[in-house]
């Protein structure tokens, strides 16, 4: 083999490395990141910012206590045409802490599209998928928050009591640990029936759920009340024959007088629900 075409095939392989080299650096610019910072004014925040064919861009924000954010967005093209884009909520260090791996956001009047997180003091993100707007749109990132205080224990021993005639929020927060529980109880005499109202508040969220237990007296392996979407009220009850001379009826009372704890944890239906599932419910005991 000549020397000139030795040559020749090293200038073609090292033109071919140097175009590929090109190249993946070109993919590697246009799927870079973006983190930007959203303005927040008396619990509303909001982004406005162009998509410049970033692979995520993460829009940081802070809450201060426990609550709700409702978030929305709009993508308005260079046709001025509106669309909605896709995100998921990651805690600070940029993991995701949401059920799904991207949700759909629409603001538009006529297709919105709203989600819901439970979370508790801290930084988040909102990380935008940049696939999901189109390069050179403008969007923007919308959200709001509203305090909700967790009235329950995280154990046992720190139960919040549930009285009669009273409700009480229990919430359960995006980022919380798998094996995260809370309880509240109660204390009933054996003579007046009780009842027990659970209502979920984010059934529209699709964050996932919660599985809700009794323990006491009446129950001491447990009792599992199922939820639906829309609550459930349990009544706990016994029916009793009464004696009155010859007269025999039957009297309802309430369960085996004593103490009773709810424990309420995350859906544990699947691995995703029991890692990442987000919402809160009202108790009520009446």
């Amino acid at each position: 083999m000549s020397t000139k075409g030795y040559t020749a095939k090293k200038r073609v392989v090292f033109l071919i490395l140097g175009v590929l080299t090109t190249l993946l650096f070109a993919f590697s610019a246009s799927a870079k990141d973006r983190t930007v910072k959203m303005t927040a004014n008396d619990g509303k925040y909001s982004y406005v910012g162009k998509y410049n064919g970033e692979r995520f861009i993460y829009a940081r924000f802070k809450v201060g206590t426990t609550g709700v954010m409702r978030v929305t967005g709009i993508e308005v093209t260079k046709k001025k045409k509106r669309n909605g884009f896709s995100l998921c909520l990651c805690n600070s260090d940029k993991e995701r802490i949401d059920l799904n791996k991207v949700n759909y956001v629409n603001g538009t009047s006529k297709k919105q599209v709203i989600k819901y997180y439970t979370l508790s003091k801290g930084t988040y993100y909102f990380r935008i998928k940049g696939a999901s707007i189109a390069k050179k749109s403008r969007f923007l990132l919308e959200a709001r928050f509203t305090k909700v205080e967790n009235e329950s224990g995280n154990s046992k021993a720190t139960a919040v009591q549930l009285s009669k005639n009273t409700a009480r929020n229990v919430l359960i927060c995006a980022g919380e640990s798998a094996d995260v529980a809370r309880y509240l109880y109660f204390t009933t005499d054996g003579e007046e029936p009780v009842k027990i109202g659970l209502y979920p508040k984010l059934t529209k969220s699709i964050q996932g759920g919660f599985e809700v237990y009794l323990y006491g007296p009446a129950y001491p392996d447990g009792k599992k009340l199922t939820l639906s979407g829309k609550g459930d009220v349990y009544t706990l009850s016994t029916t009793v024959l009464v004696k009155s001379g010859l007269t025999t009826t039957k009297k309802t009372k309430g369960p085996k007088k004593g103490t009773y704890y709810l424990m309420i944890i995350r859906d544990q239906s699947s691995q995703a629900l029991i890692k990442r599932a987000n919402n809160y419910m009202q108790v009520t005991l009446g």
